[in-house]
């Protein structure tokens, strides 16, 4: 019993069957496509076995989520734990075990697989079997969506092990660099002048010589990326596993920076739009009543003069309030975003990055290439 089998275990019970027959030899795999996925087996050999198992009359027998192995011959019983090579590589070392011999067969497992007194009316592991459809199901499940290789797959987390992608940013914080998008034709420009369509206007939310200022936001920013994070060029920012806890805890505290600072300038805020809304407006308002927006005709009711330029006005007044927004929606929208992103196997084969990133981090070489256990293709076909 067992999660799966390699091609050299199959061919040893495939001659099993044909020395003592198909009633002294019981198979029980998990029949899963993410077994061999996870690297518990190699669907050859299931291949194989189903393939001995059809020519002699059997079936192999089907334990879901089975991932402890257990071989019982005569009076040998060994229990051991099945290495799934997407996490590690097969160890050869005697002081590496993972099976224990055991001088007898215990009466409760012997139960549970049918081998007790009573035989199959106790048994209880093994019961479903896995017909030949089954296996065919297995076999294309893998073709539509193969296992990575292992060797990629053991590298992939090793390098996320280490570190991982982080994305830090300011969102909304800049209130300085913030403008209020402005439409041509409030500028008493028709569509059938030639720099309609050229002039693109804006007015800044505040002004240059405003007391409000997310520098201290901005200088601690740049402090903590500083401190925690390893720039690859061409790729975006990086961070050591090891520093993770500490770069969250800052975080956290800058977090509180940011709703200290939304506290202070809400007020502030709103007195510096309700002023430059009303400067702008009065700037705008002498070429907009000389040509209105032909989009607002259908909103002036009015011909006589005086209520036709008070109804401008209200439009203006209206399109440039929703253009400024309120100091309370563009507070309320002030964060610090993290993102953290893994390594892809797209990464891994782009030797661009593998360069950029070797000479960003210096000790790279030490925990990924040189790491005990992770193989290349080269390597593994030379054990073998």
């Amino acid at each position: 019993m067992a999660p799966g089998v390699t091609k050299s275990v199959a061919i040893e019970l495939n001659n099993a069957w044909e020395r003592i027959g198909i009633d002294n030899v019981n198979i029980i795999l998990d029949v899963d496509a993410e077994i061999f996925r996870l690297g518990y087996g190699e669907i050859e050999a299931l291949t194989m076995l189903e393939t001995k198992a059809r020519e002699k009359g059997t079936l192999i027998s089907h334990q879901p989520g089975v991932r402890i192995g257990l071989l019982i011959a005569d009076e040998e019983v060994i229990v051991y734990t099945p290495t799934p090579l997407l996490i590690e590589a097969d160890s050869k070392q005697p002081d590496h075990p993972n099976a224990i011999r055991l001088a007898a067969l215990p009466k409760n497992i012997a139960k549970d697989l049918g081998l007790g007194p009573q035989g199959i009316i106790d048994q209880n592991i093994g019961l479903e079997k896995a017909p030949s459809k089954a296996i065919e199901k297995v076999a294309e499940e893998l073709k539509l969506n193969p296992p990575m290789k292992f060797n990629v797959a053991k590298t992939i987390m090793v390098f996320n092990s280490r570190f991982e992608f982080v994305e830090f940013e300011l969102k909304n914080c800049f209130i300085s660099r913030k403008e209020v998008p402005l439409k041509s034709d409030l500028f008493g420009l028709a569509k059938g002048d030639k720099a309609y369509d050229s002039l693109r206007s804006s007015f800044k939310l505040i002004g240059k010589n405003s007391k409000i200022s997310e520098k201290k936001l901005s200088d601690k920013k740049k402090k903590i990326t500083d401190r925690f994070l390893i720039q690859i060029k061409g790729y975006g920012a990086v961070i050591l596993r090891s520093k993770k806890d500490e770069f969250d805890k800052e975080i956290i505290i800058f977090k509180e920076e940011i709703k200290k600072f939304q506290n202070e300038i809400e007020n502030k805020l709103n007195q510096e739009i309700s002023q430059n809304k009303k400067t702008l407006i009065a700037a705008l308002l002498p070429a907009v009543k000389r040509k209105p927006p032909e989009r607002w005709s259908k909103f002036i009711s009015y011909t006589d003069k005086k209520e036709k330029d008070k109804e401008i006005e209200e439009l203006l007044n209206n399109e440039i309030s929703d253009a400024f927004g309120s100091a309370k929606k563009l507070v309320d929208e002030m964060d610090a975003s993290i993102v953290y992103k893994g390594i892809t196997y797209e990464l891994l084969n782009d030797q661009k990055f593998i360069d950029a990133a070797t000479k960003a981090l210096p000790t790279m070489k030490s925990f990924h290439w040189e790491k005990p256990g992770v193989l290349s293709e080269k390597q593994n076909s030379e054990n073998k």
